[in-house]
């Protein structure tokens, strides 16, 4: 696991083994999601890469919204 620090700008550096996961890129959005005192940071899908994500999905078995990340 790689540390990083906010810096007084509150500005992070992605540690480079992040960096080289496939799909992060220089220019990509992000969000930043806050659940309790944990923080994920989400790249932000094209709509194009979301078209059929859903095709064929079972829905029979939703959880509830509070035990959703």
């Amino acid at each position: 696991m790689d540390a990083t620090k906010i810096s007084s700008k509150y500005q992070v550096v992605v540690p480079k083994s992040i960096r080289e996961i496939p799909g992060f890129q220089s220019g990509k959005k992000l969000v930043w999601i806050a659940k309790g005192r944990s923080v994920s940071l989400v790249p932000v899908p094209t709509l194009e890469g979301l078209r059929g994500i859903a095709r064929g999905a079972d829905i029979s078995n939703i959880r509830e919204k509070v035990d959703r990340l």
